[in-house]
């Protein structure tokens, strides 16, 4: 299984609070997330691949939440600096019994592991959710784009809409939504990537995960804050990635 290069980590915790598109990611995933915990914040939940934590500060408003992370680096951030509940592990073996979690997490994370382990995976989340229990799953999409970016993170795979449809229906959860997503930066990223491939050298760099200058952040902020809210009421036909939420039946 590839690993997440260390200073990707280090640059990450930097940035992710403020970040852009990891702002519009945590938006998303806690609409998502909303009505399917219970209304007193006692619901337990686990973001799988967890990183270094923000979006588990972000689900203490609403939850007990846990995490895992099969780097040292990243458990360090959760666990030491940030006070979360956070166990090294793998998401395809989770130290977790049966029906432990209200919902669970695997925020652009999956593709971590081999087309190979996929059916694990999302069998171990299936088996932690309780009865009813969600899942709350994004992952990149369009294998083409596969490149520097994926490589620097310690992705081993991007996926395909059938493809995950699949994958997740296999571990005997009911998928209630499927959508593309990040469907405002798609255009200019793929051609980004796409053309990276006749230049070389570029494919040598780290991941394309920059903190812009503050006015452009705060657009791109407010366009993906209108993508989240689109994406509550409908799917999106294209994007960067794919947005699942998925069910445990009783």
């Amino acid at each position: 299984m590839p690993e997440m290069m260390v200073d990707e980590y280090y640059h990450l915790y930097a940035v992710e609070r403020e970040l852009w598109l990891l702002r519009g990611l945590r938006r998303t995933a806690l609409d998502a997330l909303a009505p399917r915990l219970p209304g007193d914040g006692r619901g337990q939940v686990l973001e799988v691949a967890c990183g270094t934590g923000a979006m588990l500060d972000a689900l203490r408003a609403c939850s007990r939440p846990a995490g895992i992370d099969l780097s040292a680096v990243a458990t360090g951030y959760g666990h030491e600096r940030r006070g979360h509940s956070v166990a090294r592990a793998s998401m395809t073996v989770l130290p977790f019994a049966d029906g432990a979690f209200d919902a669970v997490l695997c925020l652009d994370a999956l593709g971590a592991v081999p087309p190979s382990d996929d059916a694990v995976a999302l069998g171990e989340m299936a088996r932690v959710l309780r009865p009813g229990g969600a899942l709350v799953l994004w992952a990149a999409a369009h294998p083409a784009l596969y490149g520097a970016h994926d490589r620097a993170t310690g992705m081993a795979q991007r996926h395909c809409r059938q493809g995950l449809w699949a994958i997740v229906q296999r571990a005997g959860l009911t998928v209630d939504k499927l959508s593309y997503a990040n469907m405002c930066c798609f255009p200019g990223i793929a051609a980004i990537r796409l053309l990276r491939r006749l230049w070389p050298a570029a494919n040598a760099a780290g991941s394309d995960v920059a903190l812009p200058p503050r006015p452009v952040n705060v657009l791109l902020s407010r366009v993906m804050e209108l993508e989240a809210a689109l994406l509550r009421r409908r799917n999106l036909p294209f994007g960067l990635s794919l947005f699942v939420v998925a069910r445990r039946e009783g």
